[in-house]
């Protein structure tokens, strides 16, 4: 929905990253055109991984500890400020949206905010960590990660289909041809 700028905006900030991750680790692979024989991911140094020899693949470790500090570097603070000041915001008088006060919603009601807090940031390192290693994973298949980009996609187009159907689908259309029909109707001359 390139008109609509919540979707649009929401589609950037979510399949750019995963895109660029893609272009960054398979240029070598997606991008040599010199013979057919360099295309495929199979037949660099007789690795399966894009010009990189089996033996100087990096580690585990090594592909994890990068976004692990980065994440660490933001989760800190915000856990500091969201149990200290910030579990409070989205219940105040004029109720903010957030990823937190709409986790809170689920869990019940005789946990403190501060309880809710410590536990929304236990989720949030659990999924992220989660998603860290998921991409370690994709590092390494070519197809699964190609795949994986069309999967998002797909899942966006489907998302915005939906979205189109919902918003002039059903009643609203309904609405729209009933008013058109009745503006389009002859009128009598007295």
């Amino acid at each position: 929905m390139p008109h609509d700028v919540v979707k649009t905006s929401s589609f950037f900030i979510h399949y750019t990253p995963p895109l660029i991750a893609w272009i960054v680790r398979w240029r070598n692979v997606a991008f040599s055109f010199r013979s057919a024989s360099t295309w495929a991911p199979f037949t660099h140094n007789g690795s399966f991984f894009a010009g990189i020899s089996a033996r100087r693949f990096p580690t585990i470790i090594s592909l994890l500890l990068p976004p692990f500090v980065a994440y660490a570097l933001w989760f800190v603070p915000y856990g500091i400020w969201l149990i200290s000041h910030g579990s409070s915001l989205p219940f105040r008088e004029i109720p903010l949206s957030s990823s937190f006060g709409d986790f809170s919603k689920n869990l019940p009601r005789s946990l403190s905010l501060r309880s809710k807090a410590l536990l929304y940031l236990l989720f949030h390192a659990c999924a992220v960590s989660v998603s860290f290693l998921f991409a370690a994973f994709l590092y390494s298949h070519f197809l699964l990660h190609s795949a994986y980009l069309l999967l998002l996609l797909a899942a966006s187009i489907r998302n915005g289909a939906e979205y189109y159907s919902y918003t002039y689908g059903g009643p609203r259309s309904a609405r729209l041809l009933r008013e058109l029909s009745e503006s389009s109707r002859p009128v009598k001359a007295d």
